[in-house]
């Protein structure tokens, strides 16, 4: 079967310390039809000079940064409109996922289910 195009979102802001696991597990997963959409809030930290070390790494990475910190629900909003496959996957960025989680959830759709919720767990 093919599979649909899933694009990650992920905003950040000042996530310097979370953003090299993070985007690793992403980058890493087994659902390799991704796009990596990141819109950074304009970070003070090093976060942006991370992110564009990753995305030299991975052309699936779209890259954006915000002149001004528009906060946390414009910044989602912002990125989301960028989107253009049919799927869509949100990340914070401080997730760390496990490297079957996109192909789980897109073949869970075959189903015909209308959304795809995955629950979180504290380690």
């Amino acid at each position: 079967m093919d599979y649909p195009a899933v694009t990650v979102v992920l905003c950040t802001y000042n996530g310097e310390r979370f953003i090299d696991q993070q985007l690793y597990s992403i980058r890493n997963q087994s659902y390799k039809k991704m796009v990596i959409l990141i819109t950074d809030d304009a970070s003070t930290d090093g976060t942006w000079e991370k992110l564009n070390a990753h995305a030299a790494a991975d052309p699936r990475i779209q890259l954006y940064q915000n002149k001004n910190n528009l906060g946390y629900n414009q910044n989602f909003s912002q990125a989301c409109a960028r989107v253009t496959t049919p799927l869509l996957a949100f990340a914070d960025q401080d997730d760390l996922w496990h490297e079957e989680k996109i192909e789980g959830l897109v073949k869970a759709l075959d189903k015909k289910l209308p959304l795809i919720y995955c629950n979180s767990r504290s380690f």
